[in-house]
């Protein structure tokens, strides 16, 4: 029997929201029929509503801590979520869907950090410094020191007051990613061990696009390849 051609607006939305999820899903990790991730810690659960006032920090970080102490990702549904100060614990990986997975620094220190722990994964998540005062004693609104596989993913990171990503003894990977705004650099990291930056898309920062440094001398082993780095000023001095 001849099959019918499609014959509504309505058939072709359904496919190409059905065609969104797949490609999610093979980015990152398998989705469920409604959109979200299998096994996940779904932050509606926790009712970190978007846009709700900073208190609802609380729930993030407890869903943050509850997911990985069972080995689960966190799923950020559409919407924009308020935080600051939140740490991310051993294998924590947080996950929403692209463009529209939200979260805003609200101040009081940066938003994410973690140390001295084996493996963090961000991806498809917007994440905006929205150009408020970090601590004194941080260097990045994304801060992680002595993190063995650090994974950033097709994020957006975005008007961090000083480096946007800062990096200290780490591995991983950043890839796929637009980083822009930051008051210091894009991408800040120093005694990396085969640091992975590849892909990424670094403009409109006040004082370096990607700077990969060392105290000690030794073998670095970082790759920094096929990033398009544009607009970069020298506000402490150089060339930029």
């Amino acid at each position: 029997m001849k099959e019918s051609p499609l014959t509504s607006r309505r058939d072709l939305l359904r496919l190409a929201g059905a065609s969104a999820f797949a490609l999610m899903a093979s980015r990152s990790f398998a989705t469920t029929r409604d959109g979200g991730l299998r096994g996940a810690i779904d932050a509606a659960d926790y009712q970190p509503t978007p846009g709700a006032p900073d208190r609802k920090r609380v729930s993030l970080q407890k869903m943050i801590d509850q997911a990985a102490a069972e080995n689960a990702p966190v799923f950020l549904p559409p919407g924009t979520y308020k935080a600051s100060n939140l740490v991310l614990r051993e294998n924590t990986r947080i996950t929403g869907v692209p463009g529209v997975s939200r979260i805003v620094y609200t101040g009081g220190g940066n938003l994410f950090s973690a140390e001295k722990v084996k493996h963090i994964e961000l991806s498809n998540i917007i994440i905006d410094g929205q150009n408020r005062s970090l601590g004194d004693d941080t260097g990045g609104l994304l801060q992680f020191t002595g993190v063995a596989k650090v994974i950033i993913d097709n994020c957006e990171i975005a008007n961090s007051r000083k480096h946007a990503v800062r990096l200290e003894r780490c591995g991983g990977r950043i890839t796929g990613s637009r980083i822009s705004g930051s008051g210091q650099s894009g991408i800040y990291a120093v005694e990396s061990d085969a640091l992975s930056i590849t892909g990424n898309e670094v403009f409109d920062c006040g004082n370096g696009g990607i700077l990969v440094h060392r105290w000690t001398k030794a073998a670095d082993n970082s790759v920094v390849n096929g990033n398009r780095i544009y607009r970069i000023k020298a506000n402490d001095g150089g060339t930029g």
